[in-house]
């Protein structure tokens, strides 16, 4: 079974020159902060033979994993929604015009989404199926400051019950737990990507699991890798997917 795109919206520390316009704070404070809210070397983790999507630039300039509108995306309040424009204190980090917004989602959200939507489209077409991995890693201090009490489990699964089956999040469950991960559903992150014309359309060819990696469990610090965690989380993914692969009924056989 070839049918599984991973996703990955967030790996990147790229940032383009449009970026850098009408900033609020110094381009060193920019940098740290990139450096502090990237899923870092994510994209390392899969294995090449598996399918992914991954966007090429970084969050704070195009975040494409929320909703382009404002008025539906619950991460707008914090001024962290398809463009960043407040870091995690509330700070104003940046300003940006209605037509540099558009520029933005037109040229980078919508290429993004169309070119996933192709993809998801293209396996379907092959398969009869399709199976999305939505892969993420996420900062305890992050979590914290957003969502205070909330717990932060080494792994956490993102689910929408219309787009998964509970025996392939078992599966997923007792994978990483057997690796001596602790795991939690929902929390802190919930739910996971789903084209929208297939999200609309509640097709059941559809599956998606977020998996949402406590970088505590790879990383020292933002950006510096204990290659010792990450090895292993490496192994454990590498593994989990290879089973995936083998796992039709989790993907609507």
């Amino acid at each position: 079974m070839n049918n599984i795109i991973v996703h990955i919206p967030h790996s990147s520390l790229k940032l383009p020159l449009m970026f850098f316009e009408d900033l609020k704070v110094s381009k060193k404070e920019i940098l740290d902060y990139n450096n502090f809210m990237v899923d870092y070397k994510v994209n390392e983790l899969v294995p090449k033979n598996i399918k992914k999507i991954i966007f090429p630039y970084s969050r704070l300039f195009c975040d494409v994993e929320r909703f382009k509108d404002d008025s539906k995306e619950m991460m707008s309040k914090y001024g962290m929604g398809v463009i960043y424009q407040k870091n995690i204190d509330g700070k104003i980090i940046r300003s940006i015009s209605d037509e540099y917004k558009m520029k933005v989602i037109n040229n980078y959200y919508n290429w993004h989404h169309e070119k996933f939507t192709n993809m998801v489209t293209d396996v379907i077409n092959k398969y009869n199926s399709c199976l999305i991995i939505d892969l993420h890693s996420y900062g305890e201090e992050f979590v914290k400051k957003i969502w205070k009490d909330i717990e932060t489990p080494d792994i956490c699964l993102g689910v929408d019950n219309d787009f998964i089956g509970q025996d392939l999040i078992l599966v997923t469950i007792k994978h990483f737990e057997e690796y001596g991960y602790s795991v939690l559903i929902n929390k802190p992150y919930a739910g996971s990507i789903v084209p929208l014309d297939y999200y609309n359309a509640k097709d059941k060819r559809v599956k998606s699991l977020m998996i949402e990696i406590n970088k505590k469990i790879y990383l020292d610090s933002d950006i510096i890798v204990n290659e010792e965690k990450f090895l292993k989380l490496k192994e454990c993914l590498e593994i989990y997917l290879r089973k995936l692969q083998n796992f039709e009924k989790g993907c609507g056989k």
